[in-house]
């Protein structure tokens, strides 16, 4: 399943392509698919926090690190989806993406809206994540 773009900024296919990554990592989090969600990484891969930054060269520790992203998730979480999206290609194998996203609950009510840049690198023709940093919600900025 594709997402549909009419919310998202995708300007050629290279985007296109990106912004379907990023959505399917995402429906690979919220479905609890560890293994499928470590193989959108391509390592070593940073995940900055706002007071400290992880660090995973595997996709063991990846699987890790999200395990305990999702325990630590409050009990009424039940999915996050992707709100706005932006793409920045910065070459032609290097790219960041601009995310603003909402975390529901079981009855589908929003509790929290968030923003991140995930930074993305292609290799083989595939794009993969090499960095996800979280920011100050409602600052989310469109590349183009």
């Amino acid at each position: 399943m594709l997402f549909s773009f009419t919310f998202l900024a995708a300007s050629n296919i290279e985007d296109i392509k990106i912004l379907n990554k990023l959505s399917s990592f995402n429906r690979s989090f919220n479905q609890k698919e560890y293994n499928q969600m470590a193989d959108f990484f391509d390592f070593p891969v940073t995940i900055n926090l706002f007071n400290e930054t992880l660090l995973a060269i595997n996709k063991k520790k990846i699987i890790k690190i999200y395990k305990d992203a999702r325990k630590n998730q409050p009990k009424k979480y039940q999915r996050s989806d992707f709100k706005e999206m932006s793409v920045k290609l910065l070459s032609e194998n290097i790219a960041i993406v601009n995310t603003m996203y909402s975390e529901y609950d079981k009855n589908n009510n929003s509790y929290f809206t968030g923003s991140a840049l995930y930074t993305l690198r292609k290799i083989e023709d595939e794009w993969r994540i090499i960095s996800y940093t979280p920011y100050k919600p409602y600052n989310f900025f469109n590349f183009k």
